[in-house]
Protein backbone atom coordinates (compact mmCIF):
# COMPACT_ATOMS: atom_id res chain seq x y z
CA UNK A 1 0.00 0.00 0.00
CA UNK A 2 1.32 3.13 -1.45
CA UNK A 3 1.70 5.47 1.45
CA UNK A 4 0.14 9.15 -0.72
CA UNK A 5 1.02 11.63 2.40
CA UNK A 6 4.43 10.49 2.52
CA UNK A 7 5.02 10.87 -1.05
CA UNK A 8 3.54 14.31 -1.62
CA UNK A 9 5.56 16.63 -3.25
CA UNK A 10 3.79 19.81 -2.68
CA UNK A 11 5.83 22.15 -3.35
CA UNK A 12 9.01 20.17 -3.44
CA UNK A 13 12.33 22.11 -4.12
CA UNK A 14 13.48 19.07 -6.42
CA UNK A 15 13.62 17.47 -9.73
CA UNK A 16 12.09 14.16 -10.32
CA UNK A 17 11.67 11.78 -13.38
CA UNK A 18 8.79 11.05 -15.09
CA UNK A 19 7.50 8.30 -16.42
CA UNK A 20 8.33 8.84 -19.58
CA UNK A 21 12.18 9.21 -18.64
CA UNK A 22 12.71 6.21 -16.87
CA UNK A 23 10.92 3.71 -20.03
CA UNK A 24 13.60 5.55 -22.24
CA UNK A 25 16.67 4.82 -19.57
CA UNK A 26 15.02 1.19 -19.43
CA UNK A 27 14.94 0.59 -23.51
CA UNK A 28 18.69 1.84 -23.62
CA UNK A 29 20.22 0.25 -20.43
CA UNK A 30 17.86 -2.57 -19.36
CA UNK A 31 16.07 -2.22 -16.14
CA UNK A 32 19.03 -1.64 -14.16
CA UNK A 33 18.73 1.66 -15.56
CA UNK A 34 15.41 1.94 -14.36
CA UNK A 35 16.16 0.99 -11.09
CA UNK A 36 18.34 3.62 -10.31
CA UNK A 37 16.04 6.27 -11.57
CA UNK A 38 13.30 4.66 -9.53
CA UNK A 39 15.56 4.76 -6.55
CA UNK A 40 16.37 8.90 -7.35
CA UNK A 41 13.14 9.40 -7.04
CA UNK A 42 12.11 7.66 -3.90
CA UNK A 43 15.16 8.91 -2.36
CA UNK A 44 14.22 12.63 -3.58
CA UNK A 45 10.54 11.53 -2.16
CA UNK A 46 12.07 10.77 1.38
CA UNK A 47 11.63 7.11 0.71
CA UNK A 48 15.03 6.03 0.29
CA UNK A 49 14.53 2.42 1.95
CA UNK A 50 12.11 1.72 -1.03
CA UNK A 51 14.61 3.43 -3.68
CA UNK A 52 17.64 0.87 -2.35
CA UNK A 53 15.12 -2.22 -2.76
CA UNK A 54 13.53 -0.81 -6.16
CA UNK A 55 17.09 -0.96 -7.27
CA UNK A 56 18.28 -4.91 -5.98
CA UNK A 57 14.88 -6.43 -7.80
CA UNK A 58 16.43 -4.16 -11.05
CA UNK A 59 19.72 -5.74 -10.38
CA UNK A 60 18.77 -9.22 -10.00
CA UNK A 61 15.48 -8.94 -12.86
CA UNK A 62 17.87 -8.19 -14.91
CA UNK A 63 20.94 -11.03 -13.98
CA UNK A 64 17.59 -13.30 -13.68
CA UNK A 65 16.89 -11.92 -17.72
CA UNK A 66 20.22 -12.47 -19.03
CA UNK A 67 20.98 -16.10 -17.57
CA UNK A 68 17.14 -17.09 -19.07
CA UNK A 69 17.90 -15.96 -21.93
CA UNK A 70 20.93 -17.62 -22.47
CA UNK A 71 19.10 -21.28 -21.57
CA UNK A 72 17.33 -20.47 -24.50
CA UNK A 73 18.36 -22.33 -27.77
CA UNK A 74 20.19 -19.77 -30.36
CA UNK A 75 17.31 -21.65 -32.96
CA UNK A 76 14.77 -20.04 -30.92
CA UNK A 77 16.49 -16.97 -30.26
CA UNK A 78 17.03 -15.95 -33.92
CA UNK A 79 13.31 -15.56 -34.37
CA UNK A 80 12.77 -13.57 -31.56
CA UNK A 81 12.75 -9.52 -32.52
CA UNK A 82 15.48 -7.49 -31.49
CA UNK A 83 12.91 -5.03 -29.84
CA UNK A 84 10.53 -7.86 -28.56
CA UNK A 85 12.86 -8.23 -24.80
CA UNK A 86 13.22 -4.56 -24.54
CA UNK A 87 9.79 -3.11 -25.33
CA UNK A 88 8.68 -6.19 -22.88
CA UNK A 89 10.66 -5.10 -19.98
CA UNK A 90 9.71 -1.39 -20.39
CA UNK A 91 6.11 -2.11 -20.09
CA UNK A 92 6.65 -3.87 -17.41
CA UNK A 93 8.73 -0.99 -16.09
CA UNK A 94 6.02 1.14 -16.85
CA UNK A 95 3.54 -0.72 -14.55
CA UNK A 96 5.77 -0.39 -11.77
CA UNK A 97 6.42 3.30 -11.63
CA UNK A 98 2.80 3.80 -11.93
CA UNK A 99 1.67 1.53 -9.37
CA UNK A 100 4.23 2.71 -6.80
CA UNK A 101 5.49 6.21 -8.13
CA UNK A 102 2.25 7.63 -10.38
CA UNK A 103 0.76 9.57 -7.53
CA UNK A 104 3.71 11.30 -6.35
CA UNK A 105 4.37 11.94 -10.32
CA UNK A 106 1.19 13.64 -11.01
CA UNK A 107 1.01 15.60 -8.04
CA UNK A 108 4.46 17.22 -8.67
CA UNK A 109 3.56 17.90 -12.19
CA UNK A 110 0.26 19.09 -11.13
CA UNK A 111 2.32 21.33 -8.36
CA UNK A 112 4.60 22.48 -10.94
CA UNK A 113 7.36 20.94 -10.20
CA UNK A 114 10.22 20.29 -12.10
CA UNK A 115 11.68 16.91 -14.04
CA UNK A 116 14.63 16.03 -15.33
CA UNK A 117 14.62 16.18 -19.00
CA UNK A 118 14.68 13.20 -21.19
CA UNK A 119 18.08 13.45 -22.61
CA UNK A 120 19.62 12.93 -19.66
CA UNK A 121 17.67 9.76 -19.03
CA UNK A 122 18.90 8.00 -21.86
CA UNK A 123 22.36 9.28 -21.08
CA UNK A 124 22.05 7.10 -18.22
CA UNK A 125 20.77 4.23 -19.85
CA UNK A 126 23.40 4.51 -22.24
CA UNK A 127 26.07 4.57 -19.34
CA UNK A 128 24.48 1.65 -17.66
CA UNK A 129 24.81 -0.17 -20.79
CA UNK A 130 28.38 0.87 -21.49
CA UNK A 131 29.58 -0.41 -17.95
CA UNK A 132 28.05 -3.98 -19.12
CA UNK A 133 29.05 -4.74 -22.54
CA UNK A 134 32.52 -5.03 -21.31
CA UNK A 135 31.49 -8.16 -19.10
CA UNK A 136 28.71 -9.35 -21.37
CA UNK A 137 32.16 -9.25 -23.96
CA UNK A 138 34.72 -11.11 -22.04
CA UNK A 139 32.32 -13.57 -20.92
CA UNK A 140 30.89 -14.01 -24.94
CA UNK A 141 34.73 -14.28 -26.27
CA UNK A 142 36.68 -15.73 -23.51
CA UNK A 143 39.17 -18.27 -24.04
CA UNK A 144 42.72 -19.17 -25.62
CA UNK A 145 44.37 -15.95 -28.10
CA UNK A 146 46.86 -15.95 -30.20
CA UNK A 147 47.06 -12.50 -31.47
CA UNK A 148 48.49 -9.60 -28.61
CA UNK A 149 45.39 -9.79 -25.93
CA UNK A 150 47.43 -7.56 -23.66
CA UNK A 151 47.30 -4.57 -26.17
CA UNK A 152 43.41 -5.49 -27.09
CA UNK A 153 43.16 -5.05 -23.29
CA UNK A 154 44.80 -1.62 -22.73
CA UNK A 155 43.05 -0.23 -25.98
CA UNK A 156 39.43 -1.45 -24.89
CA UNK A 157 40.11 -0.36 -21.23
CA UNK A 158 41.20 3.26 -22.52
CA UNK A 159 37.69 3.28 -24.57
CA UNK A 160 35.58 2.02 -21.61
CA UNK A 161 37.27 5.00 -19.63
CA UNK A 162 36.56 7.89 -22.51
CA UNK A 163 33.13 6.59 -23.04
CA UNK A 164 32.09 6.66 -19.13
CA UNK A 165 33.96 9.74 -18.69
CA UNK A 166 31.91 11.01 -21.76
CA UNK A 167 28.76 10.26 -20.53
CA UNK A 168 28.95 12.28 -17.42
CA UNK A 169 27.38 14.96 -19.67
CA UNK A 170 23.71 13.85 -18.52
CA UNK A 171 24.77 14.33 -14.85
CA UNK A 172 25.62 17.92 -15.12
CA UNK A 173 22.48 19.99 -14.30
CA UNK A 174 23.51 23.60 -15.80
CA UNK A 175 22.78 23.66 -19.62
CA UNK A 176 26.04 26.24 -20.35
CA UNK A 177 28.58 24.01 -18.12
CA UNK A 178 26.81 20.68 -19.95
CA UNK A 179 27.33 22.65 -22.98
CA UNK A 180 30.83 23.56 -22.37
CA UNK A 181 31.61 19.92 -21.37
CA UNK A 182 30.61 18.83 -24.49
CA UNK A 183 33.03 21.22 -26.73
CA UNK A 184 35.75 20.58 -24.34
CA UNK A 185 35.89 16.76 -23.45
CA UNK A 186 32.97 15.46 -24.53
CA UNK A 187 33.39 15.19 -28.50
CA UNK A 188 37.40 14.76 -28.48
CA UNK A 189 36.76 11.76 -26.02
CA UNK A 190 34.41 10.07 -28.83
CA UNK A 191 37.15 11.10 -31.62
CA UNK A 192 39.47 9.53 -29.55
CA UNK A 193 37.66 6.56 -29.08
CA UNK A 194 36.93 6.23 -32.99
CA UNK A 195 41.07 6.53 -33.08
CA UNK A 196 41.27 4.04 -30.37
CA UNK A 197 38.91 1.46 -32.21
CA UNK A 198 40.66 1.85 -35.74
CA UNK A 199 44.27 0.87 -34.37
CA UNK A 200 42.74 -1.90 -32.19
CA UNK A 201 41.61 -3.48 -35.93
CA UNK A 202 45.41 -3.10 -36.74
CA UNK A 203 46.48 -5.78 -34.41
CA UNK A 204 48.36 -9.07 -35.90
CA UNK A 205 45.65 -11.86 -35.79
CA UNK A 206 43.11 -10.05 -34.30
CA UNK A 207 39.71 -12.89 -34.43
CA UNK A 208 37.28 -11.46 -37.44
CA UNK A 209 34.49 -11.64 -33.79
CA UNK A 210 36.79 -8.88 -32.39
CA UNK A 211 36.91 -6.88 -35.72
CA UNK A 212 33.29 -7.17 -36.43
CA UNK A 213 33.22 -5.84 -32.66
CA UNK A 214 34.95 -3.06 -33.27
CA UNK A 215 33.26 -1.85 -36.14
CA UNK A 216 29.77 -2.10 -34.42
CA UNK A 217 31.56 0.25 -31.29
CA UNK A 218 32.56 2.66 -33.90
CA UNK A 219 28.98 2.59 -35.35
CA UNK A 220 27.96 3.51 -31.77
CA UNK A 221 30.96 6.22 -31.29
CA UNK A 222 30.07 8.27 -34.54
CA UNK A 223 26.21 8.33 -33.29
CA UNK A 224 27.28 9.14 -30.03
CA UNK A 225 29.43 11.99 -31.60
CA UNK A 226 26.58 13.46 -33.52
CA UNK A 227 24.31 13.09 -30.74
CA UNK A 228 26.84 15.49 -28.36
CA UNK A 229 27.25 17.65 -30.99
CA UNK A 230 22.86 18.58 -31.27
CA UNK A 231 23.03 18.40 -28.03
CA UNK A 232 25.60 20.83 -27.33
CA UNK A 233 23.57 23.40 -30.12
CA UNK A 234 20.31 22.51 -28.05
CA UNK A 235 22.16 23.70 -25.07
CA UNK A 236 23.72 26.99 -26.36
CA UNK A 237 20.42 28.30 -27.67
CA UNK A 238 17.92 26.84 -25.41
CA UNK A 239 16.30 25.13 -27.91
CA UNK A 240 13.92 22.10 -28.89
CA UNK A 241 14.20 22.26 -32.10
CA UNK A 242 17.03 19.63 -32.21
CA UNK A 243 14.86 17.26 -30.18
CA UNK A 244 13.38 14.91 -33.29
CA UNK A 245 17.00 15.31 -34.51
CA UNK A 246 18.03 13.42 -31.20
CA UNK A 247 15.25 10.96 -30.57
CA UNK A 248 16.04 9.83 -34.50
CA UNK A 249 19.81 9.38 -33.09
CA UNK A 250 19.30 7.95 -29.90
CA UNK A 251 16.62 5.36 -31.97
CA UNK A 252 19.88 4.15 -34.02
CA UNK A 253 21.31 4.48 -31.36
CA UNK A 254 19.61 1.58 -29.33
CA UNK A 255 19.74 -0.30 -32.82
CA UNK A 256 23.53 -0.17 -32.84
CA UNK A 257 23.33 -1.50 -29.59
CA UNK A 258 21.36 -4.61 -29.97
CA UNK A 259 24.23 -5.37 -32.07
CA UNK A 260 26.24 -5.76 -29.67
CA UNK A 261 24.04 -8.24 -27.05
Amino acid sequence: MIDNQTLDPISAPYKLYSSMSIRIATFLGTPIAAGFLIRKNFVALGEEDKGRNALIVAIIATLLMFAGLYMVPEQIMDKVPNLLIPIVYMVVVHYYVDITQGPALKSHEGNSGEFYSGWRAAGIGLLVFAIMVPAVFAYAYYGPQDFDLEAYDAGFEKFQKNEEEALTVYDIDNDFEAAEFIQDRGIPLWEENMGILQELNKIDGLYPEYIDYNDVLHEYSELLLKSLQLLEKALREQSTKYDRQLENVYEQINTTLDKLE
